[in-house]
């Protein structure tokens, strides 16, 4: 945690002072436009008919002006080149810190045939969820492929029990089914030799059992 701040610290800092250096390069070039688009406005025929010399004055000015101007814009573009530079080095470091960090949780990701599986599960859970793309393939910090990846589990564990659910509910019928047909099997073999025994016997013990048993199948 320690080590996160101190590099969020730091990219906060290295943002503070490309903005600082930038808008006073911006505050300089909008003050440099805005002679610019007055030197623009002469009439600089008509200024050299009758002033030459001043219309030659000015003339070296607007061009120094154009010649500074151009320079200011050329020193912003080297301030976002090297900014934009700085940002992608602290985010690829601050990955392979995240990356490194859940190999630890999760050992497939050291497995060639195992990871792109499991980035692909957690790609696909991110977008269900509104990550874009870009989103995604910035992400640097550990705790959020954590969430992303408990998601991604409830989401197969309910899928699981759903399939489990229907095949429970398909199956029950036919379980109930089979339960009956086999105690009906049952019962009937029971009457059977129930009845033979009162057959053979004769006994007014086995014939009344039979008859209660009967009648017991019947109700």
């Amino acid at each position: 945690t320690r080590r996160m701040l101190e590099e969020r610290e730091q990219a906060f800092q290295s943002q503070a002072a490309f903005q600082q250096q930038h808008f006073a390069k911006a505050v300089e070039a909008h003050t440099l436009g805005e002679q610019l688009q007055q030197f623009a406005q002469l009439d600089w025929d008509k200024l050299a008919d009758e002033n030459p010399a001043e219309a030659m004055k000015l003339h070296a000015r607007y061009t120094g002006l154009q010649t500074k101007y151009a320079g200011i814009e050329r020193e912003m573009q080297g301030l976002n080149g090297q900014f934009m530079q700085q940002s992608a080095e602290t985010r690829q470091k601050a990955q392979a810190q995240c990356l490194q960090e859940l190999r630890k949780d999760f050992p497939e990701l050291s497995i060639p045939e195992k990871a792109p599986v499991l980035l692909k599960g957690l790609d696909e859970t991110g977008r269900s969820f509104g990550f874009t793309g870009q989103e995604l393939a910035n992400i640097a910090d550990p705790r959020i492929i954590r969430v992303l990846h408990a998601a991604m589990q409830y989401k197969k564990l309910q899928g699981a029990k759903s399939v489990v659910e229907k095949k429970v509910q398909t199956a029950k019928p036919v379980q109930v089914q089979a339960s009956r047909t086999a105690q009906s099997n049952t019962r009937n073999s029971q009457l059977s030799e129930m009845k033979t025994r009162a057959m053979k016997s004769g006994k007014t013990s086995d014939v009344e059992s039979f008859l209660a048993a009967r009648f017991a199948k019947q109700r």
